[in-house]
C-alpha cells in the first residue's frame, strides 16, 4: 500500500510518485510523498525541491494559497541558488498580488526583474510593475 512505498521507496521513487500525484490532481498523495522526501533523505538536495513542490501541490486546493507562499518562502531562503528559485519567486510575486494587492508584490516583481529579466514571469512582472 501507499505507507510502505512512502516507507521504503527511493528518492528517486518518491518523487516520481509525487510528480505523478500531481499531474493526476491528487494532492493528498503527492503531499505525502514530498513529506516521506523530506522526512527519510532531508539533507539531499530532492528534499529542498520537495519544499519548492510542496507549494505548487498546496496551489492546487482552493484555499492552499497561503500555504503555498509559505513553501516559496522557505524554498527561497533554504535553497537560494536552488533550480526552482526563479519559479518560485515568479510564482510567490502572482500569489502575494493576488492576495495581498500589487502595490505589496512590486517589490516581489522588481526582484524578479532584476535576478530574471527574460524570466517566464518577466511580463507579468513588468505588468505589476507598470499597474497603478
Amino acid at each position: 500500500g501507499l505507507e510502505t512505498v512512502l516507507a521504503k521507496a527511493s528518492s528517486e521513487d518518491l518523487f516520481a510518485l509525487a510528480d505523478a500525484a500531481r499531474y493526476r490532481r491528487q494532492p493528498d498523495v503527492a503531499r505525502a510523498a514530498l513529506m516521506a522526501e523530506r522526512r527519510r533523505f532531508p539533507g539531499s538536495p530532492r528534499a529542498l525541491d520537495a519544499i519548492f513542490l510542496l507549494g505548487r501541490v498546496e496551489e492546487l486546493h482552493d484555499r492552499g494559497a497561503a500555504q503555498a507562499l509559505s513553501r516559496y518562502d522557505e524554498y527561497l531562503t533554504r535553497a537560494p541558488a536552488g533550480p526552482f528559485v526563479g519559479e518560485a519567486l515568479g510564482r510567490k510575486m502572482t500569489l502575494i498580488d493576488r492576495l495581498e494587492g500589487a502595490a505589496k508584490a512590486r517589490p516581489v516583481a522588481e526582484e524578479y526583474l532584476r535576478r530574471f529579466p527574460k524570466g517566464n514571469y518577466a511580463g507579468a512582472a513588468r505588468t505589476l510593475l507598470r499597474a497603478p
